[in-house]
């Protein structure tokens, strides 16, 4: 079992109050505010927990060996959660699924569901 317990768990109801984000390590490092981490969660709902870790070690930056090791995974394992993360998002590299993410974000904060001032 991984030292990493999963990225977060949010509600699907609709209802943002009642999403309750458990910020991890990892979550923390990443310098995601939580308004930040419910976006993104809902943006990727269709990714396992596990999964939605390895896009946010991949947003973080790292060759594959680096994410491999922060997240306490083997190569192939990593090789196996990216391809499935790719067929899912439907992008086709790592460069991919950053831009992704950095999309969802700032499409966020233009429709305004994250505000600068927001903590």
């Amino acid at each position: 079992m991984s030292g990493i317990a999963p990225m977060d768990s949010v509600s699907t109801s609709g209802n943002t109050s009642d999403m309750p984000v458990v910020v991890t390590t990892l979550s923390r490092r990443s310098g995601l505010r939580i308004e930040e981490r419910k976006v993104l969660a809902k943006r990727l709902e269709r990714l396992t927990p596990r999964e939605r870790e390895v896009a946010y070690a991949v947003f973080l930056g790292g060759d594959n060996e680096a994410l491999a090791s922060k997240l306490c995974i083997a190569m192939p394992t990593l090789r196996t959660h990216l391809m499935r993360i790719n067929q899912k998002l439907g992008t086709t590299s790592k460069g991919d699924i950053v831009q992704y993410v950095a999309m969802s974000l700032l499409d966020a904060y233009r429709k305004g569901s994250i505000t600068a001032s927001s903590s």
